[in-house]
């Protein structure tokens, strides 16, 4: 991601595009919010994205509070692997719950491109 936001700063501000990353559980959602976090302290130029003056900085949100944001590109963070027990439980958070694909759904529309 800090890639593809580095080549959006070559843009004229009114061609960069918007961004929200969807987790499908709080824990993810925490982790990606501190690796940003540490890319932005990285590379203070990124900061532009994340300005709450913006009308719509970069977001990070899990499935189950996406509702109602909208930008230009919704990334996915679909990465999961084994527990501390070495065991992958395939508990993909909200999607696994019922309406979990209504979840799902409303994040993919939310999308304009």
């Amino acid at each position: 991601m800090h890639e593809r936001l580095t080549q959006w700063l070559d843009l004229p501000e009114d061609q960069r595009l918007t961004l929200v990353v969807i987790s499908f559980n709080g824990e993810k959602q925490s982790l990606i919010l501190d690796l940003l976090n540490q890319v932005r302290r990285s590379d203070p130029r990124l900061e532009w994205f994340f300005e709450d003056a913006r009308e719509e900085p970069v977001i990070v949100k899990n499935l189950e509070n996406i509702q109602g944001d909208e930008c230009d590109i919704m990334l996915f963070s679909i990465t999961f692997g084994p527990d501390m027990a070495g065991k992958l439980t395939m508990n993909f958070g909200a999607l696994n719950s019922d309406g979990g694909e209504k979840r799902l759904n409303v994040a993919v529309t939310r999308a304009r491109q």
